[in-house]
């Protein structure tokens, strides 16, 4: 099964995460994949190729970074 990670991280923390996903996947023999959202934002359309999707992002105030609602909208 594949898996991609998709994610955004303003200090790292996110990042690390992310990792961590991604890193439990491979242990779990799985594919896994970390995709930055900051170079998806041009595309009008993302469309994964993967079984499982995650996105990790930090949350600002009770919402979401910008860029990560342009990512999901």
């Amino acid at each position: 099964m594949k898996a991609i990670v998709s994610w955004f991280s303003g200090t790292g923390n996110s990042l690390a995460a992310a990792g961590a996903i991604a890193g439990a996947a491979r242990d779990a023999e799985e594919e896994a994949d970390l995709v930055p959202i900051a170079s998806l934002s041009e595309r009008d359309a993302v469309r994964p190729d993967a079984e499982v999707v995650g996105i990790v992002f930090p949350v600002y105030y009770a919402r979401s970074p910008a860029v990560v609602e342009r990512f999901i909208g």
